[in-house]
């Protein structure tokens, strides 16, 4: 089946959609903190990036981009990796408080949120 070639350009002009906001600083400390949280409880496991996404049925680049805090990861995320890290949400909360004030701390220094 042959399908219309459509470029970016026609598909911008013909677009109901928005142009997606910056990130605000708080945004940017919670995914960092996120993916603060995921690494240092896999890393407590001692348990590489590759086998974390295996095990979890998620792709290693998606796992790479939550760890570097490119991607907002849903409840439904964090809820799904709890038992691969063998932590309840509780624990997980106590962990991703401490990366939260660390990322506030590590921007604040460096004096940007990107």
């Amino acid at each position: 089946m042959n399908r219309p070639v459509v470029t970016v350009r026609e598909l911008a002009q013909n677009s109901d959609m928005k142009p997606r906001k910056p990130l605000g600083p708080d945004e940017v400390r919670i995914r960092r903190a996120y993916g603060m949280t995921i690494r240092v409880l896999r890393e407590r496991l001692g348990i590489a990036q590759e086998k974390l996404a295996l095990e979890a049925g998620k792709d290693r680049a998606h796992m790479s981009n939550l760890e570097r805090g490119t991607h907002t990861p849903t409840l439904a995320t964090v809820l799904h990796f709890l038992p691969y890290l063998k932590v309840t949400f509780p624990e997980f909360a106590v962990e991703f408080d401490k990366c939260l004030r660390r990322a506030r701390r590590e921007i604040k220094k460096n004096g940007t949120v990107d």
